[in-house]
């Protein structure tokens, strides 16, 4: 089973791209940053001992309470699955529950590799083209519900129940209004 886990310094030697061989150091500015802000430098899809995508951020410089994406990759045997959506969505709710609003990442058409993750990607996980056609943005309080999930469940129950046709709360549905004889 494939889990999405915390990465820390500790786990970075262990982490190339599986398309270029970059590894991030461990002492590197921005990781030293990350994990002052946060306790880690990002996430990790795994499963069976080996890592299926990455996703590594640091602190943005240029705005607060926004995050940048430093390297971005799911690896080739595991594409086409939603792991890279599935990364995406738990590190969003993990950053918006730490106080950041914004994740940022550059996008490429032409030439994507780990830091530059490709525009279609991202596009298709929520982030939204910048002014500049490289820069991509995923804005946090649209991206991620910050309802409780139990109300939601709730809700979701509540509206299967009522089947349809059925009045919502403290409505009248077609067939309670009686027609004239």
């Amino acid at each position: 089973m494939r889990s999405l886990t915390p990465v820390t310094e500790a786990d970075l030697a262990n982490l190339a791209c599986p398309y270029c061989g970059t590894t991030t150091p461990p002492d590197a500015e921005w990781v030293v940053e990350a994990v002052r802000a946060w306790g880690l430098c990002g996430w990790r899809i795994a499963g069976d001992g080996q890592t299926d995508a990455l996703l590594l951020v640091a602190p943005s410089q240029s705005e607060p309470a926004a995050v940048l994406v430093m390297q971005l990759w799911v690896a080739p045997n595991a594409t086409g699955r939603g792991l890279g959506k599935r990364l995406v969505q738990g590190a969003a709710a993990a950053l918006k529950a730490n106080g950041a609003t914004t994740i940022l990442s550059r996008g490429s058409r032409s030439h994507p590799s780990c830091s530059v993750p490709p525009r279609d990607f991202l596009r298709a996980v929520g982030f939204t083209r910048q002014l500049d056609e490289r820069y991509y943005r995923l804005d946090l309080n649209r991206a991620v519900a910050s309802r409780n999930p139990f109300q939601a469940l709730l809700d979701r129950v509540t509206a299967a129940l009522q089947g349809p046709g059925e009045p919502a709360a403290g409505g009248l549905s077609p067939r309670a209004v009686s027609s004239p004889d």
